[in-house]
Formats: structure tokens, sequence, C-alpha cells
């Protein structure tokens, strides 16, 4: 390898600017991310992989917060206890360890024939950080459908379309439209295509 022709001063400076940029990096990451948040913090009782390391605690956490978890919606003291027994149960079930399932949710799939009530909740916890994801989804269908033919469309068409994309349930080439919608659609093609 080459030998650099570095002082010891300069390269005191050069780590010394190394390090302070990788402190203020770390800084603006702590004050930025929510490192602190307890739903975070909590969130790591639903890892099947750290299920010896989680206390009830963090369940019960989740619990107090969101009532719904629970069978009855209700944060009593016997379904507290049927899901704190569950869970204790969980824990020291050693047939988890032979589990191989690569995503916590279908593993919580999987173990809701076993622990109903624990497995309910973890579902539930698994959603609460991304409960927006409708809202996402129609944000990203509006930003696919603004198009440069979009200012063509007026809001009333546009608002159509969105609706009929977001209900719609199966795929496209198994629904059926009235036979007038098709000829309409047909005669439109090829008056478009045929346009000169």
């Amino acid at each position: 390898s080459e030998k650099h022709n570095t002082s010891p001063d300069q390269q005191n400076k050069v780590v010394s600017a190394k390090r302070k940029f990788h402190v203020t990096t770390c800084q603006c990451m702590k004050k930025k991310f929510p490192y602190n948040d307890p739903v975070l913090l909590h969130a790591e009782v639903a890892n099947i992989k750290r299920r010896e390391q989680v206390s009830f605690q963090s369940v019960e956490y989740f619990v107090n917060q969101f009532p719904a978890l629970l069978p009855t919606c209700e944060n009593t003291p016997e379904q507290l206890d049927e899901l704190q027994n569950e869970f204790f149960l969980y824990q020291v079930d050693s047939e988890i360890d032979t589990m191989s399932v690569h995503r916590i949710d279908h593993a919580w799939v999987i173990l809701n024939k076993k622990y109903k009530v624990s497995s309910d909740a973890m579902l539930g916890i698994l959603v609460i950080l991304h409960s927006n994801a409708d809202c996402d989804r129609v944000f990203s269908i509006v930003t696919k459908n603004q198009t440069a033919f979009c200012s063509n469309m007026s809001l009333q068409l546009l608002e159509s379309l969105l609706i009929k994309k977001i209900n719609n349930h199966g795929v496209c080439y198994e629904q059926k439209h009235l036979e007038d919608l098709l000829k309409a659609a047909k005669k439109a093609t090829y008056a478009a295509l045929h346009d000169d």
C-alpha cells in the first residue's frame, strides 16, 4: 500500500472532524426519531424471538392504551388475567422455537390456534404503527392518477374513477360491463385512433 504524506497533526484533525460529524449525526437522529416513544419501546413484545426477554407490562401497556385489543374491547380484570395466563404459557412454550416462519404476523396467525387472546392482541399491536395505510394508499392512487391527461378530466370524473378503483375488489378482466358502456368505449377508442 502507498504511504500518505500526512502529518500526525493532519491525521488528528481528520479523525476529529469525522468524530464530530458522527456525533452531530447521532444527536440529530436522537432529536428527529422517536427512540423513546413508549409505543415503539413496548412493541418489541410482539417479536416471538424475544418472548423470553419481554415482560407482560408491555402487553398491559397496549391493552390500557387500546382496549379494543381484548376480545370484549373492555379492559376488565378477567380479560387481563386470561391474557396474562396465555402470555406466560406462550413465553415458556418450547415448540415456538421450531417454527419456521419468516414474518411475525404469519407466526401469530399460526399461534392463534393455541393462544387466541394473546394472538389477537399481538396482531393488533403489529398494525398500530401502520394504521394510516388506507390514507397512504389513497394518496398514492391520487398521485398515480395525476398524469398529463388528468387536466382533461373533470373533478367529478376523477373522483368517480378513484371511488371505483378503491371499491374494486376483483381483478379487472373478470368484471362484467354493460353492453352500452362497451360500445361507447369502442367507438371512443376508434375515433381517437383514427382522428387525423
